[in-house]
């Protein structure tokens, strides 16, 4: 029996925007404070804020999971938290390959979104119920979507090519990583897919593994994670030997569409390190990245089948409900946007402000690109919300087009001016993208049962 989804009901809407909105502002008052005290080495300037810090991610954590399915939960936060272990270990073992990983590694998730997205559309008519058929299916696309994803493959060789002038020596150490990240993240799709939630993590935890005890052969590591996937799979392997086709056109529009949804969380990262990787703090990068996964994994797990089953009671309404009392099932699939994306972000800026009380315990030094770098996720998180939101409602160009647009105006402003000013450029155009992709998704909403009778009415 499956129980029933709910949104982020718990407060008010205005509740969790207020929050939202004085955490940000503690954030910066807390990065203020740390800033101008950071001389005081005693210890007991910062004793305070650290304990705040570990009541407040205490606090977080309890309302996350307290929304359901904490297992699901935590397999969408191992990742970060597996490959944040092992990193700092093996950094040393490393040698001065360290820049070729940091750049493999800021390069996966963008090129991954741009890989995987191919993926779905040839998959959509088999059943996750079924998951031999399912399994099989998976495998005789996989040769083909490899093929397709050498696409992304060769666009971020290019450009990290043309940014650093690397020589043959260690370009294709790039390219092995990169491909052998990109095969991996196709390799998670039959898991996720039919929630074998459990073989998700195996194959994260066996990346991590083999980072931990091979770590000069760190560029194929990450086959070590596709194992488990293979044992899912198991006899339904044989597909392999029977690729499926695929349309090249629809395989490439998927690929620039998953490139455009990508750079909406992955663009300005990709910039910053690559323009500039010794003249940023890596490990801040990183850990101000942690509010956007935990965010992320609350979401996917609990908030975005809300926002399917709203989308679908919109449709069923269509055929059994007048038009003219459609009105309550629009508010309540608007409201229920609402709700899950302010309290999404509400999640983010909350477990920022606690990573920034934190701060101190993990050795971070702040300055003025450090406040930026906490300030920017939530606004990230707004715009990506949006674009998913209208991938949802089948309004796919009007996503990508705000991911372009935001793309657009975040390379022109790495390329052009420092990183401090261009993560401002990040954070204007990714609210203004943010805020075009919300009212689209309104709009969207109430004109969808509309659209969907007219499209009935001239079938008929």
């Amino acid at each position: 029996m499956s129980t029933q989804q709910r949104p982020l009901i718990r407060l008010p809407l205005g509740a969790y925007a207020a929050i939202t909105i004085v955490s940000m502002a503690a954030m910066a008052a807390v990065w203020g404070w740390l800033s101008t005290s950071a001389s005081n080495t005693s210890g007991a300037d910062t004793t305070v804020p650290v304990i705040l810090g570990i009541v407040l991610l205490i606090i977080v954590a309890i309302g996350v999971f307290s929304q359901g399915k904490p297992w699901q939960m935590l397999v969408n936060m191992s990742p970060t938290a597996l490959l944040m272990i092992v990193f700092p270990i093996i950094l040393q073992q490393l040698g001065q390959q360290i820049i070729i990983v940091l750049m493999v590694a800021v390069t996966v998730p963008w090129a991954s979104s741009a890989a995987v997205m191919p993926v779905y559309e040839p998959l959509v008519r088999y059943s996750r119920d079924d998951r031999p058929v399912f399994y099989k299916a998976f495998a005789r696309l996989w040769p083909t979507v490899t093929v397709v994803s050498l696409i992304p493959l060769v666009f971020f060789t290019t450009v990290m090519s043309g940014i650093t002038g690397w020589g043959f020596d260690k370009i294709w150490l790039y390219i092995v990583g990169l491909l052998s990240n990109l095969i991996f993240a196709h390799s998670l799709i039959p898991a996720q897919e039919t929630r074998r939630f459990s073989f998700v993590f195996a194959g994260w935890f066996a990346y991590a593994a083999g980072l931990f005890l091979f770590p000069h052969l760190w560029f194929v590591v990450p086959l070590m994670g596709v194992i488990p996937q293979l044992m899912l799979m198991g006899r339904q392997l044989t597909g392999l030997f029977r690729p499926m086709q695929m349309d090249p056109k629809l395989a490439l529009i998927q690929t620039i569409y998953g490139f455009l949804i990508g750079s909406v969380l992955w663009a300005d990262k990709f910039f910053l390190i690559a323009l500039h990787p010794t003249e940023i703090d890596i490990f801040m990068v990183y850990v101000a990245l942690v509010p956007i996964v935990v965010a992320l994994a609350m979401y996917y797990t609990t908030q975005y089948p809300v926002l399917e089953s709203s989308f679908q009671r919109l449709i069923r309404g269509v055929n059994e409900t007048p038009l003219n009392k459609l009105d309550t099932d629009i508010v309540i699939a608007q409201r229920n946007l609402a709700l899950s994306a302010v309290g999404t972000i509400c999640v983010s800026t909350v477990t920022g402000l606690g990573v920034m009380l934190l701060s101190p315990a993990l050795g971070l030094q702040h300055n003025l690109e450090s406040l930026l770098l906490f300030l920017l996720p939530p606004m990230l998180l707004s715009l990506y919300l949006g674009t998913m939101q209208l991938s949802q409602m089948q309004r796919t160009f009007d996503a990508a087009m705000c991911g372009g647009v935001y793309v657009l105006f975040v390379a022109m402003g790495f390329v052009l001016f420092n990183q401090v000013v261009a993560l401002i450029i990040a954070m204007v155009f990714s609210a203004i993208a943010a805020i075009l992709a919300v009212r689209r998704v309104i709009a969207c909403v109430a004109d969808a049962p509309y659209e969907l009778f007219w499209q009935k009415a001239v079938a008929w």
